[in-house]
């Protein structure tokens, strides 16, 4: 699982706090007209950043890596409910952006003076993960495809059973075979 890359989850963690760096500090200070924080404005859009980032490239490509090694149909052939095995990955992508946005927001606080009532930031913090919520479902609807199966296979209690098609020979399916040479010779 790319959770276990540490330079999969270094980046995810240090990429935000950088561009705040170079993009927030030299203005966290400021207020506009009508005595908004520029810092905080741009805490906030940074941590939407860190929390898209993480939903992005962990949850997303991971769910599209897992897929292509396979690691979908043998989680099917397991008797772990699929819906808690997709639970399991939201959870985990959430924690993820938690942690992302912790450490954001405690270097904003530290490095560039932020000051908001800690009210302020769990509101901040709850909007940005719920936000990424709707990425999640889109990813898990889309996972099927178009068949009638898209969101049954979350929420299904049933393990997915393939179907068997029968097998058809060329012959079964009407084709010629081919002509017997050996007699015209």
């Amino acid at each position: 699982m790319r959770w276990r890359v540490p330079a999969f989850s270094v980046t995810n963690l240090v990429l935000p706090i950088v561009f705040f760096i170079f993009f927030g500090l030299p203005v966290a200070s400021l207020r506009r007209g009508d005595g908004v924080s520029i810092g905080a404005y741009l805490l906030a859009s940074f941590g939407a950043y860190a929390v898209g980032n993480v939903m992005v490239y962990g949850f997303g490509i991971g769910v599209a890596n897992e897929r292509g090694m396979k690691v979908d149909r043998l989680m099917r052939a397991s008797p772990l409910p699929p819906l808690v095995f997709m639970l399991a990955k939201v959870l985990t992508a959430l924690a993820f952006a938690l942690l992302s946005l912790v450490l954001l927001i405690g270097f904003g606080i530290v490095a560039g003076g932020i000051r908001e009532t800690p009210l302020v930031w769990v509101t901040v913090i709850a909007r940005l993960l719920a936000g990424s919520l709707p990425f999640i479902t889109c990813r898990c609807r889309s996972r099927r495809g178009s068949s009638s199966r898209s969101a049954s296979c979350l929420t299904s209690s049933k393990p997915w059973r393939p179907s068997y098609r029968a097998t058809t020979t060329p012959s079964s399916r009407g084709a010629r075979s081919a002509p017997d040479r050996s007699r015209s010779a």
